[in-house]
């Protein structure tokens, strides 16, 4: 027998429920006995803040309740005598009166089809209401109630599967859409979105989900999803978040969840297992999803999960059977409707409440106080046992990592002495109890000392020696130490800028560095080629905001090509010189929490695609010379430990390599020696940035490190016994 779908959408609450168990305990609590005989489908709040269920059961809590009842807090009342069949639809009116949809034909015992509103003392039908069944329910921006399901008749209206009642009537949405509707929203524009079994929407193509701007219908993206939608919520950002069955969005892969940013469809991670019908925000931003999934990214996740914007986790043990509805209060508790009966390791019939721990708010990063550090403040937050504090750099937020941690709940103070000077970091942080970890908190910017200069040392002068080089980002400003000449500065001025990384490499094969930037916010490439007298050449749109930028010889015709690595979802794309800049595309290598770290490590003078995790010091390198397969190195740095690969040995292979910058430690996997590991102790430390290479010309790379706060350079000459060398250009912040 063929499962029915169902869908419902409940309205946003509008009040404080007025008790507020364990908040922060994030354990399962049953609400009284539940619904002892059908699933939940629909939930939302009344005005006093009381949740309200809409199902296909007929008792909760031991009262009869025929398809809806509410919970006062502490135990479940019928509305009088209920409705006549399922509700799979909740929303709350500019009135505070409850609305239902569904399969019924009667509401408190007058004739009401598929539609009907409590005032709190009666049911009332909105006209001759719908000709089938109602799924969705939502209110405008204009307070009108709209409408979406099965039906292609409100009253004698056509109405093709979505209508709006404007207090008085039904109307259409123009030709509306051309199969059932599960799921509406309104986005922060005022549009009312649309999800479902459709693909057209008015006379226009729309693949599930679409748009009413108030006069017209739009399309998401050419591709839409690949299969029905049956949640729709808006986050914290204003992006749509999409749930149901498709396994792609705007043709790339996406497991049942996706977002769409108003240009474009992304993926959440590696999204869920299967079917997701319920989604909601809580008031971190994290974004919650309930369907029939038992995993949720890598992990088990019992039909509920959540997402942090960089990865899933589960809700403690979750749920014993499918989710179909959920919704979020202002005490931290989030509710979940379905068809389950045990919620973690208690029963909880068809209804259950998570405690949710709140993220850290006030969460501040100190912008030049200190040269020594970055110090990062928030506010304590009540049943946290510690906490955790998480970076990125650049507009990469899915490569953010765990860089420390608190251990008490006054904790509130952390030093990130790891932090380079010259970068920009972006920290959040995590509230941490027995029971788990709370959402990731909001943003904030924080850098060490003034920053002006970045290091960025290549071969510009065509020798065999690496010059010394800075970038100042302030104004585009390239001050670079050419050894041909006796380390005479040359300089290069109105190149770049503060929206723009510096991303030197030989794009033009003649043996000289040129030097180049890249825009995220666009994907846009300038570069200065040496050959054509340092004229300027531009890509456009080969990044963007999501890409980090990996340029290097994928092909090996002595030519660097533009690339880019996506941390969200492993993807690289490479626009390879040797084939006319045609693009080259590896997926699923790397992902959230990997850096890429692309080199020649098998020396076959092809740059390697390859990854680092910080978290456990994993590296994996996806090796030209043997057909692109993976090398996997383990434990060879961590949390703390930057990767500084290069030729240290001179055999014409990279070596991996990790530098810690707290104690200025390098540990160095030789490939000409059998990559035993070669140690340096002690040269560097806090304050230091690592920038090794052959800076004296004997073919090996050597040790070196740059200190933005005064503009030194000091590097371990391997020519020289490694003894070490102090110069000053006089770039310096």
């Amino acid at each position: 027998m063929k499962k029915k779908v169902i869908r419902f959408v409940s309205a946003v609450f509008v009040s404080v429920l007025i008790y507020t168990p364990e908040s922060g305990a994030q354990t399962w609590t049953n609400l009284g006995n539940g619904m002892s005989n059908g699933a939940v489908y629909a939930l939302t709040f009344d005005t006093n803040g009381y949740i309200c269920a809409g199902g296909d059961f007929t008792n909760a809590g031991g009262t009869s309740a025929n398809h809806i009842a509410i919970w006062n807090g502490t135990s479940w009342t019928n509305l009088g005598q209920g409705l006549s069949s399922t509700v799979y639809a909740l929303t709350v009116d500019t009135n505070g009166y409850i609305c239902a949809g569904g399969d019924f034909t009667n509401a408190g015992g007058a004739a009401a089809n598929r539609i009907a509103r409590w005032n709190g003392n009666s049911w009332s039908n909105l006209g001759q209401g719908f000709s089938s069944t109602v799924y969705a329910l939502t209110v405008d921006t204009n307070g009108y109630i709209c409408a979406g399901g099965d039906f292609t008749n409100a009253g004698n209206v056509a109405v093709n599967h979505i209508a709006v009642w404007n207090g008085n009537s039904w109307s259409n949405l123009g030709d509306g859409l051309s199969s059932t509707v599960y799921a509406l929203t309104v986005d922060m524009a005022g549009n009312l979105c649309a999800g479902g079994s459709f693909t057209n929407a008015g006379n226009a193509s729309a693949n599930y989900v679409a748009k009413w701007n108030g006069t017209s219908w739009t399309n998401l993206g050419q591709g839409g999803v690949s299969a029905t939608v049956y949640a729709l919520t808006v986050d914290m950002a204003g992006n749509l978040c999409a749930g149901g069955d498709f396994t792609n969005a705007g043709n790339a892969a996406a497991n049942h969840i996706a977002r769409w940013d108003g240009i474009s469809w992304t993926n959440l991670g590696q999204g869920v297992s299967s079917t997701v019908y319920a989604l909601t925000i809580d008031t971190n931003g994290a974004l919650y999803a309930g369907g029939d999934f038992t995993n949720a990214g890598n992990m088990a996740a019992n039909h509920i999960a959540r997402w942090d914007g960089i990865s899933w986790t589960n809700l403690g043990q979750g749920l014993s059977s499918t989710v179909y509805v959920l919704t979020v209060d202002t005490n931290w508790h989030l509710y979940a409707g379905g068809n389950f009966t045990n919620a973690g390791n208690m029963a909880a019939n068809r209804m259950a409440r998570w405690s949710i721990l709140p993220a850290p708010t006030g969460v501040s990063a100190s912008g030049g106080t200190y040269m020594d550090k970055v110090r990062v403040t928030w506010n304590a937050v009540t049943n946290a046992a510690g906490y955790q504090i998480w970076r990125y750099t650049g507009n990469h937020p899915g490569s953010a990592s765990q860089i420390g941690s608190t251990t008490s709940m006054t904790a509130t103070i952390y030093d990130d002495t790891s932090a380079i000077t010259g970068t920009i970091y972006y920290y959040r942080v995590r509230s941490v109890n027995t029971y788990g970890t709370s959402a990731l908190s909001y943003t904030d910017a924080g850098w060490k000392g003034i920053v002006y200069y970045t290091a960025v040392p290549a071969h510009y002068d065509g020798d065999i020696k690496t010059d010394p080089a800075v970038y100042r980002a302030a104004d585009g400003t390239w001050y670079c130490a050419h050894s041909a000449s006796g380390y005479v500065t040359v300089v290069v001025s109105n190149f770049g800028g503060y929206d723009w990384d510096p991303v030197p490499a030989d794009y033009d094969g003649d043996g000289k560095t040129d030097p180049a930037v890249y825009r995220a916010t666009d994907g846009t490439w300038h570069y200065m080629l040496s050959s054509a007298g340092y004229t300027t050449f531009a890509v456009n749109g080969f990044g963007g905001m999501d890409w980090i930028p990996t340029p290097d010889d994928y092909d090996g015709d002595q030519k660097s090509d533009p690339a880019v690595y996506r941390p969200a979802d492993g993807a690289w794309h490479c626009a390879l010189s040797a084939a006319g800049y045609a693009t080259f595309v590896m997926n699923n290598f790397g992902g959230i929490g990997w850096t890429p770290v692309p080199a020649d490590y098998d020396g076959d003078e092809k740059a390697d695609p390859a990854v680092y995790n910080a978290a456990d010091g994993a590296w994996i390198i996806s090796c030209s010379s043997s057909g692109y397969a993976l090398a996997t190195i383990s434990g060879f740095g961590g949390m703390g430990w930057i990767p500084v690969p290069a030729d240290y040995d001179g055999d014409g292979k990279v070596d991996i390599a990790a530098y810690h910058a707290y104690d200025g430690v390098w540990y160095c996997a030789l490939s000409g020696a059998g990559y035993a590991t070669f140690v340096v102790n002690g040269f560097g430390g806090t304050g230091w940035t690592p920038v090794p290479a052959d800076y004296d010309g004997d073919g090996k790379a050597d040790p070196t490190l740059y200190r933005a706060s005064d503009g030194l350079w000091n590097c371990a000459s391997s020519a020289n016994g490694y003894i070490s060398q102090t110069i000053s250009f006089g770039w310096q912040n």
